[in-house]
């Protein structure tokens, strides 16, 4: 039975699709030593020399390696495995992959697409607004910002995220006197994934894709109290394997006695996602909590927030900051920052309103070569 590389341990509609999946691998042997490489493209990644017979038989080898990726010089990966060669060629791609993961975006089991920026607003302000009552863009972030006494809202979203990864959401939200009914939908998608069964030439391309829907509500319970929770249901496919799952969130916000100044907090993605194939995938939670200040200056309305964000499945810990000023309720101008991340953490975007018409845009650098990232957004109010 042939045997080709399963990619059922790995979340390939994250990141890095292009600096790993477009890598090629190839062995030779000299003098008794056999030597496997991994290529991106025409550049060598790494070679790791052992002793074996030659390529294609079973024998169990036990090695140390450690990948170098290009323009990464800050990345190792230790690996310790006793595998057959063919189930080399597997751990070695893998190792580069959650290398470029962890330092990209945080390494996550599964369903790492929830930790992206769902809007061209949050993107800009480094998901720092968790307290941010009112707010539509920032609902996604803590459930309990969804509550208004405002017009209904409807937001378009498309994110062109690094490595060719692309999201695109839609969202809306309906205001009753009883509370803040929302309603969204997002799918992510990471298309041209070359498959291999021997190393050589790609055979074929498969595609990852995932997928969310949720509903939301959020209400003023008591004065100066919001409260609100969202339901999901979540989907994702890695070439012919499939997962289905759930998740929660929830939230409140408190307008402090201080004018100005909103306390927040939130639980997001609390949940699980099906096996995928023989592997279960955690769903990457987040806890926040925040406070926002707002002030005026002129014709500019202006707001500070601070976030500290625990990932609950790597139990490491984010600070966000955020800082907006609005001209004339016209013309935003956005900048934010995010600690605990090694090739990012400078964000900025701009955003104009005009009548009931909104859009914002993100712009997300990104360092070691991984590209940038760009979120556009376009809301409509009724």
């Amino acid at each position: 039975m042939k045997q080709f590389i399963s990619f059922e341990k790995l979340n390939f509609h994250v990141i890095a699709k292009r600096f790993l999946l477009k890598s090629r691998c190839t062995g030779s042997r000299k003098a008794g030593q056999s030597r496997l490489s991994i290529h991106l493209g025409d550049c060598p990644v790494f070679w790791i020399p052992f002793n074996a017979p030659a390529i294609g038989r079973r024998d169990s080898i036990k090695r140390n390696f450690v990948a170098r990726p290009p323009k990464a010089g800050k990345l190792l990966a230790k690996t310790h495995h006793s595998i057959s060669q063919y189930s080399l060629i597997l751990s070695i791609v893998a190792t580069l992959f959650l290398c470029q993961v962890s330092t990209a975006q945080g390494t996550s089991s599964g369903s790492s697409y929830l930790k992206l920026p769902m809007n061209a607003r949050s993107a800009a302000l480094s998901d720092a607004m968790v307290a941010d009552p009112g707010t539509f863009s920032s609902s996604f972030v803590n459930p309990a910002n969804l509550a208004t006494q405002g017009s209904y809202e409807l937001m378009l979203s498309h994110t062109q995220w690094i490595q060719d990864v692309q999201t695109e959401f839609i969202a809306a939200r309906l205001p009753f006197s009883f509370g803040t009914f929302g309603v969204a939908i997002g799918n992510n998608n990471v298309k041209g994934i070359e498959l291999r069964d021997i190393p050589g030439p790609a055979i074929g391309t498969f595609s990852a894709r995932s997928a969310f829907l949720q509903g939301s509500f959020a209400a003023n319970v008591v004065e100066n109290l919001n409260v609100g929770g969202t339901v999901k249901y979540l989907y994702e496919k890695i070439y012919v394997d499939e997962a289905t799952g759930y998740g929660f969130d929830i939230g409140a916000t408190y307008r402090t006695p201080l004018s100005g100044l909103v306390a927040g907090f939130a639980v997001t993605n609390l949940g699980s996602l099906g096996q995928l194939r023989n592997e279960t995938s955690q769903v990457p939670s987040f806890a926040r909590l925040g406070a926002t200040y707002s002030f005026t200056e002129s014709d500019f309305n202006c707001s500070a927030g601070a976030t500290l964000a625990n990932d609950a499945k790597q139990s490491a810990a984010h600070v966000q900051l955020g800082f907006e000023t609005i001209y004339d309720k016209t013309f935003a101008a956005r900048i934010g920052y995010v600690t605990g991340y090694e090739t990012r953490g400078l964000t900025a975007g701009i955003g104009v309103h005009y009548s009931l018409v909104k859009f914002d845009y993100a712009y997300v650098p990104f360092s070691l070569g991984l590209g940038d990232a760009h979120l556009f957004s376009l809301g409509f109010q009724f």
